[in-house]
């Protein structure tokens, strides 16, 4: 059931402003935004996985990674516990009224720290009963303890996006890899230091990153909010719960779903399998993570435009197309160099892990789906539709992974990974058509089937007629941006004249 606008985007009685949306102008700001973005993450993101995080495991070994790995998974599984649905609330709200930013910030703070308290027992809780030993317990308080800081960061964020301030969203998002760029690179490239570098380093040199970025977040958030009233009533707390607890329903069941299963292959099957999965895994996560940024960019457009009853299919369509470039040309080339890419990556890497990994990447497209038109239908406040659907995808991975892991191990936790993010997304589109009222574009989709097919293709020519391997991905990539541009799904020009448009800037 949708919640009525008026309500939702004014619960407290404030003094709703009037935004003049115009689809094209909304383009031009979301383009421009996502350039920066997208920049900025790239000059991260890669080194951290690459160079920081993919050295770490080389260094720690598949065993001991693959520990941290499936703990680091439990203390993500439960993370909604300190948020419940908060941010994405605060997300919607803000957006709709910039002014409500001062009366939310303090009631959800406070109620924030209560959650962080419940969470922390509840994730010790569950490694009890899993049998969890005790050095890997103290490992797991502090990971526990790093996603309390990242969620008060999350949450600080979605007030600057909110408020239309993206660039500083997007610096507070990539401060703490930024910070663990410069700490675990001197600690991993100096000889010395490598040699005594433990999961211990790498779990408390994270704490110590988290906690800079969180501050970060908050200095920025005082400079925009003003004077903030810090007294918080038990009917103020309620208030925001009972506003948030559907979105922390919707966020608890994707958690499930994406990361059950490295828990699950170290509880049935042991760390080293974990750790085969991880190897995939985490190319998988930093890719997704262009998606996040999608939807984080995208949440409080979208809220703006249905408050004001204006049309979103042609901005959803155009994220999604950018989203969908990006993720068919990562899975075409995973697939196709697999084993040269693993092989580059780490020292014990096989045929086996190369399959894992592939496998894995072709994840992409489907989480594709799950950002853009997930977004979507959580700006338009149909929790209920996103429960259900998220939820039978929790159901179907659990079930999926029961059957398939003891068979096929590491390989089978990546086939329903694919399966799961598939299903979800292919059920939230139909659903945002039946409740949207989209308009179904078959040429649209003809392209995207047509790049798809022709990307990967494209890559295979490279594998075949170029012998250098990195000569073969590139040519993969030149094609597959002929290809964009041939099937009209990119438009070089265009991006380019809304990237540089001042009416963009203004809107930052």
């Amino acid at each position: 059931m949708v919640i009525p606008q008026a309500y939702e985007q004014n619960p407290y009685g404030v003094r709703q402003e009037t935004f003049l949306l115009h689809q094209p102008r909304m383009r031009r700001v979301f383009f421009s935004n996502l350039l920066f973005v997208l920049v900025l993450n790239l000059l991260v993101k890669p080194l951290w996985v690459l160079g920081i995080d993919r050295v770490a495991q080389n260094v720690l070994g598949r065993e001991s990674y693959g520990l941290y790995f499936a703990l680091f998974n439990l203390s993500y599984m439960l993370n909604i516990l300190i948020d419940m649905g908060v941010s994405y609330y605060n997300s919607r709200a803000v957006a709709g009224n910039p002014a409500m930013l001062k009366s939310l910030l303090g009631r959800a703070v406070a109620l924030k720290l209560i959650l962080s308290a419940v969470y922390l027992v509840a994730s010790l809780g569950v490694a009890l009963v899993s049998g969890i030993e005790s050095q890997a317990l103290v490992w797991l308080l502090v990971l526990c303890l790093n996603q309390v800081f990242q969620s008060f960061t999350i949450y600080l964020r979605t007030n600057l996006s909110a408020i239309q301030h993206y660039r500083l969203d997007s610096l507070v998002s990539v401060a703490d890899k930024a910070l663990m760029i410069v700490l675990f690179g001197i600690v991993l490239w100096t000889p010395a230091l490598r040699g005594v570098f433990s999961v211990d380093w790498f779990v408390y040199g994270q704490t110590a990153c988290s906690v800079a970025a969180m501050l970060l977040g908050v200095w920025f958030n005082a400079r925009y909010a003003g004077k903030i009233n810090w007294r918080v009533d038990m009917r103020g707390l309620r208030e925001v719960w009972l506003r948030s607890y559907p979105y922390a329903v919707l966020v608890l069941f994707m958690s499930v779903y994406a990361r059950v299963d490295a828990v699950m292959l170290e509880r049935m099957i042991g760390a080293a399998e974990a750790g085969v999965y991880a190897y995939g895994y985490r190319l998988f996560d930093a890719a997704n993570q262009f998606g996040y940024l999608f939807a984080m960019l995208l949440m409080p457009m979208f809220s703006r435009m249905l408050a004001q009853n204006e049309k979103v299919q042609q901005l959803a369509e155009s994220g999604f197309a950018a989203l969908y470039m990006f993720t068919i040309s990562l899975a075409a080339a995973s697939i196709v160099f697999r084993n040269e890419i693993m092989g580059l990556l780490y020292r014990d890497a096989d045929a086996y892990s190369a399959n894992v990994f592939a496998v894995v990447m072709c994840s992409l497209p489907g989480a594709a789906l799950v950002y853009i038109f997930g977004t979507l239908l959580a700006a338009n406040a149909n929790m209920k539709q996103l429960n259900i659907v998220t939820a039978v995808g929790a159901v179907l991975n659990i079930v999926m992974n029961l059957l398939l892991i003891p068979r096929y191990g590491a390989l089978g936790a990546a086939a329903v990974a694919v399966l799961t993010h598939s299903v979800v997304g292919a059920i939230e589109i139909i659903v945002c058509w039946k409740i949207l009222r989209f308009r179904f574009d078959w040429i649209f989709g003809f392209r995207l089937a047509a790049f798809a097919g022709l990307s990967l293709a494209g890559f295979y020519a490279g594998r075949v007629f170029i012998e250098n391997w990195w000569l073969g991905i590139l040519c993969g990539v030149v094609l597959s941006g002929l290809v964009a541009w041939i099937t009209k799904l990119a438009q070089p020009q265009q991006l380019l004249a809304l990237a540089r448009s001042k009416a963009a800037r203004r809107g930052l």
